[in-house]
């Protein structure tokens, strides 16, 4: 299934951002710009699920330029399009992070857990926690359809505290922090 979705997104890679870009945006509109201050200063950021950049051109376009930002993403497809923004993007499974613990204080992760319908998502929180610094933030989204209190918890038991959870587009956001 994870094989099928990564085919997916490079045979889609060339028209992703015509399809999705107003989508992504209202969610970094709804669950970043509360947060820009705090990007500003962020000593490194990481968007996991990058794709093709998406979020790096919207903070741009809003005055916000992150000289410690890192995109990883599984399809090779979409980091090429990444790459051509000249962004630092790595191949990786999101499973496996190649980043020593304790690597970033701010990590994006939009619409990218519980994409598939899995209990991997479970391994994805624990190293999403594992490259998070003590303090850091995370915001995670999640498919609407696909949120459940089931979700939080694991969040929780991770070590994550919930700060906001909120409607974001066709996701539910969440804001957690690395206690």
């Amino acid at each position: 299934m994870k094989e099928a979705l990564k085919n997916s997104y490079n045979r889609d890679s060339d028209n992703y951002e015509d399809k999705f870009t107003e989508h992504q945006y209202v969610k970094y509109q709804t669950m970043l710009v509360p947060l820009f201050e705090l990007l500003k200063t962020s000593k490194a950021i990481l968007d996991h699920g990058c794709g093709t950049g998406l979020l790096n051109q919207y903070l741009k376009e809003n005055n916000i330029n992150l000289a410690n930002y890192i995109g990883v993403d599984f399809s090779v497809n979409m980091l090429k399009h990444a790459m051509l923004k000249e962004l630092l993007v790595v191949a990786a499974d999101i499973n496996r992070l190649p980043f020593p613990d304790n690597s970033f204080n701010f990590i994006t992760s939009f619409t990218v857990l519980k994409i598939l319908e899995t209990e991997n998502y479970k391994n994805e929180i624990n190293e999403l926690f594992r490259v998070l610094q003590p303090e850091g933030i995370c915001i995670i989204t999640v498919l609407k359809q696909r949120f459940t209190d089931h979700f939080i918890e694991l969040l929780r038991m991770t070590g994550f505290s919930i700060n906001n959870i909120t409607p974001c587009g066709q996701d539910t956001g969440i804001v957690c922090k690395k206690e």
